[in-house]
């Protein structure tokens, strides 16, 4: 798996957190598109511990709902 749309999906932080937990063991990811879900600061967590285990070179959180939390974990 190399590119995962899931734009507007309707996923927020509970999913986000089981994405990332079944993209863990994924070492190809280059892209992955998440824009409009509206998710905050517990998926922005979990990506966090994904993005620098996958190769991922471009991650779209448009309208993800993060605070200073979400902020300071990118």
């Amino acid at each position: 798996l190399r590119k995962l749309w899931l734009s507007n999906c309707g996923i927020k932080d509970q999913l986000c957190v089981d994405l990332c937990a079944g993209l863990r063991e994924n070492t190809t990811l280059t892209k992955l598109d998440l824009q409009g879900n509206g998710f905050g600061d517990a998926g922005i967590v979990a990506l966090t511990t994904v993005v620098p285990l996958s190769g991922l070179r471009t991650l779209d959180i448009w309208k993800a709902t993060m605070t200073d939390v979400g902020v300071a974990a990118l």
